[in-house]
């Protein structure tokens, strides 16, 4: 090939190029430009959505204890209710729940009576798959000679 015609060829192809350019970008402007046109968006049709559903609760409302704070709380109260205090030599008992995994450790259990039922105040710590948490609680004796748990509150 000639000189002549590879620089033909070479102004050809640069000339392609550049007006290949603006048209992509034309083309992309129109295509961006439709999309806002077909959808006719506008200030006035802005507003808030009602039928979103969140997953915030009310503020009024206490969540329910789950089924394995429950069955740790018996656990718990069986460990501190069965215990002999005068034996306990270091006053610390551990305790576990093969139901749900969770352990811990029961501290300060002081004993005293309320009128006529017998309570065991005392510290205990809730090692769970949930977390660790320790948690401050009473158990009292009943009249019929079961225990019952007065207090199990985060402490």
């Amino acid at each position: 090939m000639s000189r002549r015609v590879q620089a033909f060829r070479s102004g050809l192809r640069a000339v392609f190029v550049c007006a290949r350019r603006p048209l992509v970008a034309a083309a992309t402007v129109v295509l961006v430009l439709s999309g806002c046109a077909s959808r006719g968006l506008d200030l006035d049709s802005l507003a808030v959505d009602a039928t979103i559903t969140t997953n915030a609760t009310g503020a009024g409302k206490a969540a329910a204890p789950d089924a394995e704070r429950l069955s740790d709380e018996v656990s718990i109260r069986n460990a501190v209710s069965s215990a002999n205090l005068d034996e306990l030599p270091d006053g610390r008992i551990h305790w576990a729940n093969p139901d749900t995994g969770s352990r811990g450790e029961i501290s300060r259990i002081v004993e005293r009576r309320e009128d006529t039922t017998l309570c065991r105040r005392f510290i205990v710590s809730r090692e769970s798959f949930q977390g660790v948490a320790l948690h401050s609680a009473e158990v009292c004796l009943a009249q019929d000679g079961s225990w019952f748990t007065r207090v199990f509150e985060a402490a």
